[in-house]
Formats: structure tokens, C-alpha cells, sequence
């Protein structure tokens, strides 16, 4: 029995826990393969690089605003200034045509009593010469139209004032000239007065 043991021990002999497994070999990569890898990588990142610059470039070119580098500053004197206005045309403004400025004589003319209202502004104003109103710088009158040695009644122009005593007679037409002419100067309607006898020397 114990030849049968050594012979099954010497057949398999017991392990021994302490004893080191036999590292299996790495197969190394050939020189050629790991060159050719580190190449390969090389040019793609050569490529990647190159194509990102040139984005960058394009997008400036079509939308950064173009910088004078290096930046010149220039100071142009007044004299300068004062020449290149000169330059400048100015338009010039065409002034609107001004209404004609008629006469006193032409206004009375267009009324529908132009020779009793002429011959009222000589004796009221000496045709003008002694308006009260104007010579007050208040407007116009001349005509005596509404006026006292205490009263100026005057008018924003003469027109208007001419207007006024053309109404005026227009609306006395139911009397004789004599009796409108005294009324008109004196407050009354009588046949006649030195007011009309004055006028009288006017129209002849």
C-alpha cells in the first residue's frame, strides 16, 4: 500500500500554492505597423487644423469690417475746414413773388363810391398825410371813419378801412349827398354844411 501512494505522488504530485503561473507572452506589434498608426494620426490632425484656419480666414474676409492698420489719425486745420465748406453748394431759396402793393388812389378806385371816398380822405387826412392811426404806428384809418378828437378807431389795413366807408354810404343811399356827407361829419342830417360845401370844392 505504501509503494501504490509514492507511485500515485510521484504520478501527481501535489501543487504547491506558492508556485507562479507562467505568464503567457504579449505578441509585440511590428516597428512597421506602430509608425504607419502614428503617421496616419498625424495627418488627420495636420488636416483638421488646416481646415479650421481656413473657415476662420473665409468668415473674416466676408464679414469683418475693413481696419486701416496701422490706424492713421489726421487732424485737418480750420482753414481746411473753412475751404471744404466753401465747396459745399448751398441751394439757394427761391423767394416767393410778393403780392403788388397797390396805392391809396387804387384801393378807393376799386369801391363801389370812389370819388366821395377820395374826396373824404383829402379833407379827413389830406389824403393820408395826417392819419392819426398810421402815425401812431396803430394801424389805419384816414378816412375819419368812426374817429373823435378822443376816439382812434383804426383798421389792420387800409383796404379795411375803405370797406368801411363804402358800406357806410351804401347803407345811407335813401338820402341826398348833402345830408349823408353833413351826417357823416357832424352827427346830423342836414342839407348842407361847411363839411359839404368843402367836398364840393374837391369834386369840381
Amino acid at each position: 500500500m505504501n509503494e501504490q501512494l509514492k507511485r500515485n505522488m510521484d504520478l501527481n504530485p501535489p501543487k504547491n500554492p506558492f508556485e507562479l503561473k507562467p505568464v503567457k507572452e504579449i505578441k509585440k506589434q511590428s516597428y512597421k505597423v506602430a509608425i504607419t498608426k502614428t503617421v496616419i494620426k498625424a495627418a488627420v490632425i495636420v488636416f483638421l487644423v488646416g481646415a479650421a484656419i481656413w473657415q476662420i480666414n473665409k468668415y473674416d474676409i466676408q464679414f469683418r469690417s475693413p481696419v486701416q492698420n496701422p490706424l492713421v489719425i489726421t487732424e485737418r486745420s480750420q482753414l481746411q475746414l473753412e475751404k471744404e465748406i466753401e465747396k459745399v453748394n448751398i441751394p439757394e431759396a427761391k423767394a416767393s413773388p410778393l403780392p403788388p402793393v397797390k396805392s391809396a388812389k387804387e384801393i378807393i378806385q376799386a369801391s363801389k363810391h370812389p370819388n366821395t371816398i377820395w374826396a373824404i380822405y383829402g379833407l379827413e387826412s389830406s389824403y393820408g398825410v395826417n392819419d392819426k392811426c398810421q402815425r401812431d404806428g396803430k394801424g389805419y384809418n384816414g378816412l375819419g371813419y368812426g374817429q373823435s378828437n378822443t376816439v382812434s378807431n383804426c383798421f389792420p389795413t387800409f383796404e379795411a378801412a375803405v370797406a368801411a366807408v363804402d358800406s357806410w354810404i351804401t347803407d345811407h343811399d335813401n338820402m341826398s349827398l348833402g345830408k349823408k356827407l353833413c351826417l357823416y361829419n357832424t352827427g346830423k342830417a342836414e342839407t348842407t354844411c361847411s363839411y359839404y360845401q368843402k367836398f364840393l370844392t374837391l369834386v369840381k
